[in-house]
């Protein structure tokens, strides 16, 4: 179980891993090698698959076939892919960006708490580290991971 947010300038995750009995810390967000961000929940071979599909297609004018490592069936994912500009798109099992409108958005098993937080003044570090501590979400734990957005700053004229 997850929570991953972004605030519109930082994207922030817990970092736990739940596989049977075993609770892991991992990472869960990541800034790609093309300046997107990137955080994904659900299932953690899948997760990383789809990092590695982002990192080589991105860009690019032919993608790489999607990972399907299930097969024909779908895997317990959603993500968020954050471009260097700040625009956030929703990740579903079938990759599809949906673009979003704006304001915070998360996703995972305390998506709707952090949210809350969020339109509640919470950045998005603040809701993840509230839904931790108090529990608010279903196997959620583990230290904070958070990134923020690297904005390139408006040129000045040289005077």
């Amino acid at each position: 179980m997850t929570v991953i947010a972004f605030d519109g300038v930082t994207l922030a995750s817990d970092s736990r891993c739940t596989d049977g009995a075993d609770n892991n810390e991992v990472r869960k967000i990541w800034r790609l090698k093309n300046g997107y961000l990137f955080g994904g929940a659900g299932e953690a071979g899948f997760c990383a698959a789809v990092r590695h599909w982002l990192e080589i297609s991105i860009g690019r004018k032919r993608s790489p076939d999607k990972p399907s490592i299930y097969g024909d069936t779908l895997p317990t994912f959603a993500g968020l892919l954050i471009r260097p500009d700040g625009m956030c798109f929703l990740l579903d099992p079938h990759l599809a960006p949906i673009e979003t409108l704006g304001g915070p958005q998360a996703v995972g098993s305390g998506a709707s708490h952090a949210i809350t937080l969020m339109r509640n003044g919470h950045s998005a570090a603040s809701a993840v580290k509230t839904i931790v501590d108090q529990q608010l979400a279903d196997g959620v734990g583990g230290a904070i991971q958070t990134i923020t957005l690297r904005r390139k700053r408006a040129r000045t004229p040289a005077r």
